[in-house]
């Protein structure tokens, strides 16, 4: 038996610039998988960039909420309540711990608990956050929050407004209140 052998011409057509047995639409099936792949290609590129966009967004509101929070605490007045004379710092400290502590640190709270499906973060976790982030020193935090337990104390024997009372007591439970 004579073994013919075979020549690659044998099964290459010209005309459609294929070999014969192969589909004649390949390359059109090429350009749909070139096509498909950039739309891919688009799509993770887009995505990608959503994701560092809110990365950002995200960085930024912490870092914005830091700051507010550590400002309280590094620009704190520490004061006799009782004297007629600091009576314009008093009212202005005390209403900063609702209006402006106790209010970011809640949003901080409420942004931070919407990302995590069963943590609840408190004020302490926030806090240890700003000194990590060199916002704020420890010793200033401890400072600032023994002062707060003397007006949280001095608040109920006096019976102070709820509001302020509730958000003094929101500040200084996560630390042993």
């Amino acid at each position: 038996m004579e073994k013919k052998t075979t020549n690659w011409q044998d099964y290459y057509d010209p005309k459609t610039g294929a070999f014969k047995g192969d589909p004649v639409n390949r390359s059109r099936e090429n350009d749909d998988l070139g096509s498909s792949i950039s739309n891919d290609l688009h799509e993770l590129r887009k995505s990608e960039n959503e994701s560092k966009r809110e990365f950002q967004v995200r960085k930024s509101f912490i870092q914005k909420k830091y700051k507010i929070i550590a400002s309280y605490y590094n620009n704190y007045k520490f004061i006799d309540y009782t004297k007629k004379t600091n009576r314009k710092i008093a009212k202005k400290q005390m209403l900063d711990i609702v209006n402006v502590l106790d209010k970011n640190l809640h949003d901080m709270e409420l942004f931070f608990d919407k990302d995590a499906e069963e943590a609840n973060i408190d004020y302490k976790v926030i806090l240890v956050g700003i000194i990590t982030f060199k916002h704020l020193k420890k010793e200033t935090l401890k400072k600032v929050n023994l002062d707060l337990k003397k007006l949280f104390e001095k608040g109920k024997q006096l019976d102070f407004d709820p509001r302020l009372m509730n958000a003094l007591e929101r500040i200084l439970v996560p630390f042993g209140l």
